[in-house]
């Protein structure tokens, strides 16, 4: 069998300085373990490290947020101080959380009704000359950690969904699954020990061009968890208040409309059509990213070119571990690349973006075949002819995958 085509080239982030295919950022960081995670993290918010953030953002102030939002993070990995706090009956969460002072004596206490609330710590995206400035509250560690890797500068110009942001946003993935959740996949796991409840289903990053042209801004987020909710006797309940609480960053910190007060639980396309999931608004990973990226003013302009993507969590837990990055349109994670859910379409359609940048397929044609099919044996082999004619049934075997 003749050797794959080479990989996309991909773009150094965060000021890397390596040299060499196999030292880039994305590939080395792909591989991290939860010690060498909290580790690079620390070093960075502690100021060890010359090259990230970039200059823009090394301010005494900056490194001081970072290093509170580390802490909040690591408080709440696997093991952390808030993760299993004895206070609050001895139950592990990777979600901020207090006791619901409303609790009556279990004997007595309807099982519709949760023993926690929400407690959160409230954040400042506090990432650049352009960037919106606003304080929104953080109460579960995948999105903390979604939070960190946006804090620490903008993409370069060139960066593109291959070269940087399906990389970027699989790492984030990767690391989630490192610090947080457990993996129905012993192999995959390993050798991090495992947390509580699954990890998110999906992982999401947006992104949209500084306004000086000096690169792209991004923000990363994860869909609903932190828990196992099913397990917890007043899950229900649980679940209800921590997707609550999410509608709330919606409804509470939008630019332009998104949702509206009492659209919880009410006009989402995905619990109203017969074939929809029964996700609420903010349970999707967009919710984050979305509140900082879609623009109020100028709306038609600013939105049209705001890109994003969604990623799965398929490829991370699988009975054989997928331990290295690859960006091959064939691999298993281009094949985790998953479309904008019913929820997040309305949403697009109502901020005027333009949802062919957040198509499943975006870019797809530009990244290479670990197999590419041999041409048939009369056609006339031009330039971009193999690409062309493999894009509607690759398409298809990822809506297979999907649907799977």
């Amino acid at each position: 069998m003749a050797n794959p085509p080479p990989e996309p080239d991909l773009l150094r982030p965060y000021g890397d300085p390596e040299k060499g295919v196999a030292n880039n950022w994305f590939r080395v960081k792909f591989r991290f373990t939860r010690e060498d995670i909290l580790k690079w993290m620390k070093d960075v918010a502690s100021k060890n490290n010359p090259n990230c953030p970039p200059e823009e953002l090394r301010t005494d102030d900056h490194f001081k947020f970072l290093l509170e939002v580390y802490d909040q993070l690591e408080s709440l990995a696997t093991g952390g101080e808030n993760y299993e706090k004895p206070a609050l009956n001895k139950h592990k969460c990777h979600i901020y959380r207090e006791l619901n002072p409303g609790y009556g004596p279990k004997q007595t206490q309807s099982k519709l009704v949760s023993d926690y609330l929400v407690k959160s710590w409230t954040n400042n995206y506090d990432s650049g000359p352009d960037v919106r400035n606003i304080n929104l509250n953080y109460w579960c560690i995948y999105d903390l950690i979604g939070l960190f890797l946006s804090l620490l500068g903008s993409a370069p110009p060139a960066a593109d969904r291959n070269n940087y942001f399906l990389p970027l946003t699989a790492v984030y993935a990767r690391w989630c699954s490192r610090l947080a959740g457990k993996l129905k996949n012993k192999a995959s796991q390993a050798p991090s020990d495992p947390g509580v409840g699954p990890i998110p289903m999906m992982f999401q990053c947006t992104w949209r061009d500084r306004k000086d042209g000096k690169g792209k801004w991004f923000f990363l987020g994860a869909s609903l968890g932190g828990d196992q909710f099913a397990d917890n006797p007043s899950g229900a309940d649980w679940q209800m208040k921590v997707q609550m609480e999410r509608f709330r960053i919606l409804r509470e910190h939008q630019q332009t409309v998104m949702v509206r007060d009492g659209d919880f639980n009410s006009t989402e396309p995905e619990k109203n059509l017969p074939d929809g999931t029964g996700n609420l608004w903010g349970n999707c990973a967009e919710t984050y990213p979305f509140v900082q990226c879609m623009d109020a003013f100028d709306v038609i302009n600013s939105n049209q070119n705001v890109q994003g993507l969604a990623l799965s969590k398929l490829f991370i837990d699988q009975k054989k571990p997928v331990t290295d990055y690859s960006g091959y349109a064939d691999d298993l994670i281009w094949k985790s690349v998953r479309p904008p859910c019913r929820n997040c379409g309305d949403i697009l359609r109502r901020v005027q973006a333009n949802q062919d940048l957040f198509a499943q397929a975006f870019e797809m044609d530009r990244a290479p075949l670990r197999n590419p099919p041999a041409p048939p044996q009369d056609a006339e082999v031009e330039e971009g002819f193999v690409i062309r004619d493999m894009k509607e049934p690759l398409i298809q075997e990822m809506v297979e995958v999907t649907s799977n």
